[in-house]
Protein backbone atom coordinates (compact mmCIF):
# COMPACT_ATOMS: atom_id res chain seq x y z
CA UNK A 1 0.00 0.00 0.00
CA UNK A 2 0.86 3.34 -0.92
CA UNK A 3 1.09 6.54 1.12
CA UNK A 4 -0.19 9.89 1.20
CA UNK A 5 2.69 11.84 -0.51
CA UNK A 6 4.97 9.14 -1.67
CA UNK A 7 6.77 9.70 -4.94
CA UNK A 8 5.85 7.02 -7.77
CA UNK A 9 6.45 6.62 -11.32
CA UNK A 10 3.78 5.45 -13.90
CA UNK A 11 4.55 2.05 -15.34
CA UNK A 12 1.65 1.54 -17.35
CA UNK A 13 0.17 2.73 -20.80
CA UNK A 14 -3.45 3.62 -21.60
CA UNK A 15 -3.20 7.38 -20.08
CA UNK A 16 -2.19 9.27 -22.96
CA UNK A 17 -5.30 11.14 -23.63
CA UNK A 18 -5.22 12.52 -19.93
CA UNK A 19 -1.87 13.33 -20.45
CA UNK A 20 -0.22 10.57 -18.94
CA UNK A 21 2.60 8.50 -20.22
CA UNK A 22 4.75 5.95 -19.08
CA UNK A 23 7.83 6.51 -17.20
CA UNK A 24 6.14 10.01 -15.48
CA UNK A 25 7.06 10.85 -12.13
CA UNK A 26 4.40 12.33 -9.88
CA UNK A 27 3.22 12.00 -6.01
CA UNK A 28 0.05 10.46 -4.55
CA UNK A 29 -2.55 12.77 -3.25
CA UNK A 30 -5.47 10.92 -2.34
CA UNK A 31 -5.68 7.18 -1.17
CA UNK A 32 -8.87 6.07 -1.91
CA UNK A 33 -10.56 2.87 0.29
CA UNK A 34 -10.70 0.45 -3.07
CA UNK A 35 -7.14 0.39 -3.39
CA UNK A 36 -6.82 3.31 -6.05
CA UNK A 37 -4.62 6.49 -5.73
CA UNK A 38 -5.08 9.87 -7.09
CA UNK A 39 -1.83 11.00 -8.54
CA UNK A 40 -0.48 14.66 -9.54
CA UNK A 41 2.04 14.73 -12.41
CA UNK A 42 3.60 17.72 -12.76
CA UNK A 43 6.39 19.43 -14.87
CA UNK A 44 9.63 19.48 -12.66
CA UNK A 45 10.29 23.04 -14.06
CA UNK A 46 7.54 24.70 -13.23
CA UNK A 47 5.13 22.61 -11.38
CA UNK A 48 2.50 23.07 -13.59
CA UNK A 49 0.15 19.97 -13.59
CA UNK A 50 0.17 17.65 -16.75
CA UNK A 51 -2.11 14.88 -15.69
CA UNK A 52 -4.12 14.22 -12.43
CA UNK A 53 -4.88 10.34 -12.54
CA UNK A 54 -7.33 7.67 -10.39
CA UNK A 55 -4.89 4.38 -10.63
CA UNK A 56 -4.37 1.01 -9.37
CA UNK A 57 -1.83 0.36 -7.45
CA UNK A 58 -0.77 -2.29 -10.60
CA UNK A 59 0.19 1.13 -12.85
CA UNK A 60 2.47 2.72 -10.09
CA UNK A 61 5.89 2.05 -9.01
CA UNK A 62 7.51 3.77 -5.34
CA UNK A 63 10.15 6.22 -6.86
CA UNK A 64 13.07 7.00 -4.63
CA UNK A 65 12.98 10.84 -3.49
CA UNK A 66 15.02 13.24 -4.78
CA UNK A 67 18.18 14.83 -2.54
CA UNK A 68 16.73 17.72 -1.06
CA UNK A 69 12.75 17.17 -1.94
CA UNK A 70 12.35 17.77 1.78
CA UNK A 71 9.38 15.12 1.68
CA UNK A 72 9.11 11.58 3.53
Amino acid sequence: MLRIYSRVMLTSNGHEDEGGHKGMMGYVIEVYGNGNYEVEFSDPATGVTRAQLVLSESELALAQERAGDGRA
